[in-house]
């Protein structure tokens, strides 16, 4: 009877312990999607700058999905990779947006730095 009792809390904890390290991550389709449609609103985009903000947004988020999963590269050739995607992804938007967006985003991205999202922009994703 002991030996049930051992085996179904061992089997409870082993269960809820992969349960916990499952992350559900979103693909790098779904981050895209969602921080266009965040941006869209917040920063009054036209179509057609939705569409190559969200296309910009696929192309970096799945550069970095591929860079945090490389476990040959160091933790600081990662870091300086992320930050060259982010460099760039930048860059690519000054193309895509007004100056008034711009200036626009660069306060929603300070703001989330500060752990302060701006109304509409909480749930801006991680590329």
């Amino acid at each position: 009877m002991m030996n049930v009792f051992l085996v179904a809390v061992t089997l409870f904890f082993g269960i809820s312990s992969a349960t916990a390290q499952t992350k559900t991550t979103k693909s790098a389709k779904e981050k895209a999607t969602t921080n266009a449609a965040i941006l869209t609103k917040a920063l009054g985009l036209t179509n057609e700058q939705s569409e190559k903000v969200k296309e910009l947004y696929f192309t970096v988020a799945s550069k970095n999905e591929v860079i945090r999963n490389d476990k040959n590269m160091s933790a600081k050739l990662k870091e300086e990779s992320l930050y060259g995607n982010n460099y760039t992804r930048l860059t690519y938007l000054k193309d895509v947006l007004n100056e008034q967006q711009m200036k626009k985003l660069t306060q929603i991205e300070e703001a989330k730095k500060k752990g302060k999202p701006l109304a509409g922009t909480e749930k801006l994703e991680d590329l």
